[in-house]
């Protein structure tokens, strides 16, 4: 299914100059796998509480988006449009903007697998990014994604983070995971745990260090108490159970507090994520990614955001997946969903 994507098109897109001068606060939501339960979260997203006055877009398959307002029982009119100059301001009383992206020809196949699913959603995210880079949105929040169907469409990128880097031409995009007991912001996301070890180093560490700091702040924590979590266990024990904390750890952290940045550590990893929960820290720097995402999912999915450190504008994310064993039931929480908005809302107006 090579044929699906075209760098050539995706380029040229991405250098479009939509004008300039305008200043609609615009949130952006982009589809998701429509395989998935992205659409039905965020038809469930405008059944709940929203800010009227607020506006937003929806990057998807408009077809797709009016079947799960038309499951919901929601009755709101739609516009669609696919040229970012065609926006205009739009209460929510006057309806929903959907900015049209590729179409699944055929019958949906929900709760699979599937390589035109896989490039809707990709599409979706394309032209969100290029919307955000452009001035159009405030910010962006995208709803799940998976791996598989975007490998299947021929996708160069894993996932969000690393197309979020690549078409924004950001050298390092960080993944902040953030809910109501533990905020944790990763040095590497999506590789292998061995890739993951080799890419350490003190750089990266001290770099997340700093952008933990930077996320607090934009959060409204002011001086955060960052605490930077060992590799091996118990922090390598002085040496006896590994010595990337001496070699680079610890060196990130001493650098980092000689800049006057509250940050302690290498902290063992098994009793770091506790002390943050009891108060004890604002944030923790993980190495990896299921040493920080094991304790926030832990907690549960219904709270969590996923937040991209380092971009020229706001995403959020649920902290979810396209959880196709229930898509198409009508079972999809939409809480992780309507706190990633609530974020990104708040961001967007301090960045």
């Amino acid at each position: 299914m090579s044929d699906f994507v075209d760098a050539d098109n995706d380029k040229k897109f991405c250098e479009i100059k939509f004008g300039h001068g305008m200043q609609i606060p615009v949130i952006g939501f982009t589809m998701g796998d429509p395989a998935g339960v992205g659409p039905e979260i965020i038809a469930k997203f405008f059944r709940g509480k929203v800010d009227h006055q607020a506006q937003y877009m929806i990057f998807g398959s408009p077809d797709i988006i009016e079947l799960s307002f038309k499951e919901q029982h929601l009755n709101i009119p739609f516009h669609v449009i696919d040229r970012m100059d065609s926006i205009k301001p739009m209460p929510l009383s006057e309806g929903i903007l959907i900015y049209k992206t590729a179409d699944i020809n055929g019958r949906l196949p929900v709760g699979r697998v599937c390589s035109k699913c896989g490039f809707a959603a990709y599409d979706a995210v394309i032209k969100a990014i290029c919307a955000a880079k452009s001035g159009f949105l405030k910010a962006v929040v995208t709803a799940p994604v998976n791996k598989e169907a975007l490998r299947k469409a021929s996708v160069a990128y894993i996932g969000h983070t690393e197309i979020l880097a690549q078409f924004t031409k950001t050298p390092e995009v960080f993944m902040l995971m953030v809910n109501d007991a533990l905020r944790v912001i990763l040095c590497t996301v999506h590789v292998s745990l061995r890739k993951a070890i080799d890419l350490l180093n003190e750089k990266l560490i001290y770099n997340t260090i700093k952008a933990a700091e930077i996320s607090c702040s934009q959060l409204g924590v002011a001086r955060p108490r960052i605490a930077v979590a060992g590799l091996n266990p118990h922090a390598g024990e002085n040496g006896l159970m590994g010595d990337e904390e001496s070699l680079f750890i610890k060196p990130a952290v001493e650098r980092a507090m000689r800049e006057g940045i509250n940050v302690s550590g290498p902290w063992p990893p098994d009793t770091v994520f506790l002390m943050a929960r009891e108060g004890s820290f604002d944030i923790v720097v993980s190495q990896y990614h299921d040493q920080g995402l094991i304790p926030i999912k832990y907690l549960g999915l219904e709270d969590g955001v996923n937040i991209s450190v380092g971009l020229p504008f706001v995403r959020t994310s649920p902290d979810h997946g396209t959880a196709f064993n229930i898509a198409g039931k009508g079972l999809a929480n939409p809480s992780s969903f309507i706190n990633a908005v609530s974020y990104a809302a708040k961001l967007s107006k301090v960045t």
